[in-house]
């Protein structure tokens, strides 16, 4: 058996695997990984065309000024930053022939923000959609504070929306296993970096590794991980394969991680065949996902929960 993890390495080999099957020095850099930051995210249906109010399918990064060190050294010391900065983007202007798009008069936008996980640690271990009242309710002051950030470029947002989600680092810590919500994996520092990130190639016999904990964070380099592990698994197993078999298993109930095993079985007479997989990065899996369920919601005019 071959199994491709595109879970966070740690996730992988401490809570799957088991910290007392590791190397002494693998268990040490698994518990000294620092995280990344985590991030907020605004997943919105709105009646009507965005474009007319100025948007474009252009991806707008906003910040409150030049100095970025600003920006970010809230974040650093745990605290919601006092200026926002976000990214925001319309999925229906970007691909306008996708049949998964919007249905016919409506539009969709995302917002994506950094925070860090300290101000959500009070809910940490609870389960999704049983968070509490107190937790609802700061989400809905999340929801207006990152609205009107939206209002900048589309002022008749609020009107318009028929669907909105809001994603917390709590939620990419239930759908994703990103540890602390983290959404790049190991923080890039520079014992993180480089040779010193995880490698593709596991610890262990037929494991391997993709995703934002290896070659870097991002959609690229994730898919880039995907590719690298699969060309890895062909690599290494040069045989004729008569059937190559991918079973989705969920291994992790809390965590719901995507395991893909790929069995590859020889028989006489058979061509040959080569298996090549790509797996992203869950944090980009995840909410590709939470965009379309929030699309499938609004042909049905019923707000998906996450």
């Amino acid at each position: 058996d071959t199994i491709i993890s595109n879970a966070d390495a740690t996730v992988t080999y401490r809570e799957m695997i088991g910290a007392e099957a590791l190397s002494p020095l693998l268990r040490w850099k698994t518990e000294r990984t620092q995280l990344s930051l985590a991030s907020i995210c605004l997943f919105i249906g709105l009646e009507g065309d965005v474009a007319r109010d100025g948007m474009t399918d252009a991806n707008i990064w906003h910040y409150p000024s030049i100095d970025l060190e600003r920006a970010y050294t809230p974040l650093a010391r745990g605290e919601m930053p006092p200026e926002d900065f976000f990214f925001l983007s319309s999925p229906s202007l970007k691909d306008p022939e996708s049949p998964d798009k919007a249905p016919p008069g409506h539009s969709t936008l995302e917002l994506v923000t950094l925070v860090p996980y300290a101000p959500f640690t009070r809910w940490a271990g609870t389960k999704t959609m049983k968070r509490g009242a107190e937790y609802e309710a700061f989400k809905a002051e999340l929801a207006d504070r990152y609205l009107r950030c939206v209002e900048r470029y589309v002022p008749k947002v609020r009107a318009q929306i028929k669907v909105l989600e809001v994603s917390t680092p709590l939620t990419n810590v239930s759908f994703a296993a990103a540890p602390q919500g983290s959404i790049y994996g190991p923080d890039y520092t520079p014992n993180q970096m480089g040779p010193l990130r995880y490698g593709p190639k596991g610890a262990f016999d037929g494991l391997y590794l993709c995703g934002s904990s290896t070659l870097g964070a991002g959609i690229v380099p994730a898919a880039l991980s995907g590719a690298t592990a699969g060309k890895m698994v062909v690599k290494a197993a040069p045989v004729v394969v008569a059937v190559v078999e991918m079973t989705m298993t969920i291994m992790h109930p809390l965590h719901r991680i995507a395991w893909v095993t790929f069995r590859s079985k020889i028989a006489e007479g058979v061509h040959h065949m080569s298996a090549f997989f790509i797996a992203l990065s869950m944090q980009v899996m995840y909410a590709v996902c939470i965009f379309f369920s929030d699309i499938e919601g609004l042909r049905h005019g019923q707000p998906q929960q996450h």
